[in-house]
């Protein structure tokens, strides 16, 4: 085939497979009803980029050490893909969880990539001869770096939105993480271990993937757990257990004084100090418009700890916002051993309503 030797055969063929991945894996999110706009619109750019890196870095390949009439482009070529590889792993994080971190780390990535065109003029990254060979210079390990740095921000950006979203999905995430680094490591350390734009094209795809799970099992406004997720473990509970329940008083009333978007700001704001109190202890749900649930591995001394806590905070947060409506709380334990989990929810329910009756934001435990 053209004179190629048998690697660079198998890695023809490995190049088509991965780019035929690349335009496969956009249609698949192209045409998700999963995920949003943004997420849709960024993972495509992820694989439009990723078939024009494979592209890019087979003409290269083919082309390392003849034809040196292509020398330029062989320059510039490697060139764009130093520029454009360590922007991948970025722009997946950026897409699972947007960071106020983004300019910064934007700062970086344009600093490497004038870093990367400079090589264009002296040479220090890589070099290529006048026989159009590639040639790896002094300071190849800044592109080394740069690329790592690419990594574990995304291994970190990961962490975090585990955490936001309560997200089962850690051990994919490491295993994804693994297989992109072992990709890219392998042929960084041996130039002629050419599987690294594969492993990267899987690594995008299994963090879509990923990605979509968590859009299916999370609220999209307040990023609590939805009642699907919610289901699921009330099908499987922690035992024990405390289920607790909240449920905003009056919330019909702030939604028709103040609108459905103060209401929505309402709604927001009662989560982050849902997950703020209860969040270290166990899962927390939006069950409904103004209905949240915990299920929690603390016992019930704790549990009162924790909602006296969260109704200091509460009311520090309608004094500055005295629109805020209050939010009445009720919880009860499962035992170890419990068969019917529903009895213990509709414990905790009788006492959220008795609750919602005294004072409408004092706890009673059944």
């Amino acid at each position: 085939m053209l004179g190629l030797s048998d690697s660079l055969q198998n890695y023809m063929g490995l190049t088509v497979l991965t780019a035929l991945f690349c335009f496969a894996a956009a249609t698949l999110v192209a045409t998700s009803r999963t995920v949003g706009k943004r997420p849709k619109r960024m993972f495509i750019i992820c694989f439009i980029g990723l078939a024009f890196i494979v592209a890019a870095d087979w003409f290269n390949n083919i082309f390392n050490g003849t034809h040196p009439e292509y020398r330029f482009f062989h320059v510039a070529v490697t060139t764009v893909i130093f520029c454009i590889a360590p922007c991948i792993s970025v722009l997946i994080a950026h897409t699972i969880i947007p960071s106020k971190n983004i300019k910064w780390v934007a700062a970086v990535l344009i600093a490497h990539a004038v870093f990367e065109i400079g090589n264009l003029f002296f040479g220090y990254v890589f070099w290529v001869d006048e026989s159009n060979t590639y040639h790896r210079g002094p300071l190849y390990g800044v592109y080394t770096a740069m690329y790592a740095f690419s990594v574990i921000y995304l291994v970190v950006e990961s962490a975090r939105a585990s955490r936001l979203y309560q997200s089962t999905s850690v051990a994919p995430m490491v295993a994804t993480v693994i297989c992109l680094a072992s990709g890219v490591g392998g042929q960084i350390i041996n130039s002629n271990v050419r599987a690294s734009w594969m492993a990267v094209s899987m690594a995008v795809v299994l963090y879509y993937l990923i990605y979509s799970d968590v859009v299916l099992r999370n609220d999209a406004l307040t990023h609590l757990l939805n009642r699907r997720s919610y289901g699921e473990m009330v099908r499987n509970p922690p035992l024990p257990c405390t289920v607790v329940l909240f449920d905003i008083d009056d919330f019909k009333i702030a939604n028709y004084t103040y609108g459905h978007s103060y209401g929505d700001i309402c709604l927001v704001e009662i989560a982050r100090q849902i997950r703020r109190f209860f969040g270290g202890s166990g899962r927390c749900f939006r069950t409904g418009g103004d209905e949240f649930v915990v299920i929690s591995t603390a016992g019930p001394e704790q549990v009162k700890v924790m909602h006296d806590e969260f109704q200091k905070a509460m009311s520090k947060v309608r004094e500055a916002d005295p629109g805020m409506p209050g939010v009445s709380v009720g919880y009860a334990v499962a035992e170890k051993g419990c068969t019917n989990i529903a009895d213990v929810i509709n414990a905790a329910d009788a006492s959220m309503y008795g609750a919602k009756r005294a004072t409408k934001h004092t706890a009673l435990l059944q």
